[in-house]
C-alpha cells in the first residue's frame, strides 16, 4: 500500500489536469478516483476523498507507456514504472519489483527496485494525450549525466534516444510503441529489456500492451 501525503497540484508548469483517473499500486487501487495533473517538472495525482497523493519526478520515472491488455489488467491505462529509489514516495510495506533479493529485510529501497503504477482514467480517450504530455515533459528534464554525454554527441539529433549502456541496462531513453522498431538492439540488449518489462509482467499477471495512434504492440 503506497502511503498518501500532503501533495498539491503545481501552479507552474501545468500541462495537463486530468479529473477522475484512478491510481493504482500493482493491481490494487491506491484511493479511489483522483486528480491526475501533468506538470513540466512532476506527475502529481491527489486522491479527490482523502485530498492527499503523491508526486513523481522524471528522473524517478524509468518509462511509461499506453497498456490496452486487458487480459493482464481489466482496464486500459498508463504504465508507468518507477525506480522507488529515486521517487519521493513512500510504502505501507513492501511492494517492488526487487532487482536483487533483500539481504537483510530492510524498510529503505534499494537500488534496482520498481514501483509499478497505473493510472486508468474514466475517459479513455485521455490515455494518448496523458502519455503525450509525460513524455514531452520528460525532455524538458534532463539527468546531469545526460547533458554532459550530449556535449560528446554529435550536433543536431533531437529529442529522447531509447538505448542501453554498457553494462547492458536501460538507459535514460524510454520505450515505446513509437520507436521500438526503430532502435537497433544487441540480443543481450533485447533479452535485458525483456528482462526488465517481465519484471513489471509480474506484477500484471500478463503482458503489457503498448500502443501509439495505431495500436502497435510490442514483442514479448
Amino acid at each position: 500500500m503506497l502511503v498518501l501525503g500532503d501533495v498539491s497540484i503545481p501552479e507552474q508548469g501545468v500541462r495537463l489536469i486530468q479529473e477522475q483517473v484512478v491510481a493504482y499500486l500493482n493491481d490494487s487501487p491506491i484511493a479511489g478516483e483522483g486528480t491526475l495533473a501533468v506538470t513540466e517538472n512532476s506527475v502529481t495525482w491527489i486522491s479527490r476523498g482523502e485530498a492527499r497523493g503523491f508526486a513523481l519526478s522524471y528522473p524517478s520515472i524509468i518509462m511509461h507507456a499506453i497498456s490496452t491488455d486487458i487480459s493482464s489488467f481489466p482496464h486500459e491505462h498508463v504504465l508507468v514504472v518507477v525506480d522507488a529509489g529515486r521517487a519521493d514516495v513512500q510504502l505501507a510495506h513492501q511492494e517492488l519489483q526487487t532487482g536483487a533479493g533483500d539481504e537483510e529485510g530492510g524498510e529503505e529501497e534499494s537500488e534496482g527496485d520498481q514501483l509499478i503504477l497505473r493510472f486508468v482514467p474514466s475517459d479513455m480517450s485521455a490515455l494518448d494525450i496523458i502519455y503525450k504530455e509525460m513524455a514531452e515533459c520528460q525532455e524538458l528534464n534532463p539527468e546531469l549525466e545526460d547533458m554532459e554525454e550530449d556535449e560528446d554527441e554529435e550536433e543536431g539529433e533531437e529529442g529522447v534516444t531509447a538505448e542501453f549502456d554498457a553494462s547492458g541496462d536501460l538507459g535514460p531513453g524510454w520505450y515505446t510503441a513509437d520507436n521500438l522498431d526503430n532502435v537497433e538492439l544487441s540480443e543481450e540488449g533485447r533479452a535485458n529489456l525483456e528482462r526488465m518489462l517481465g519484471n513489471a509482467r509480474n506484477g500484471d499477471h500478463g503482458t503489457n500492451g503498448h500502443h501509439d495512434n495505431d495500436e502497435h504492440e510490442m514483442e514479448e
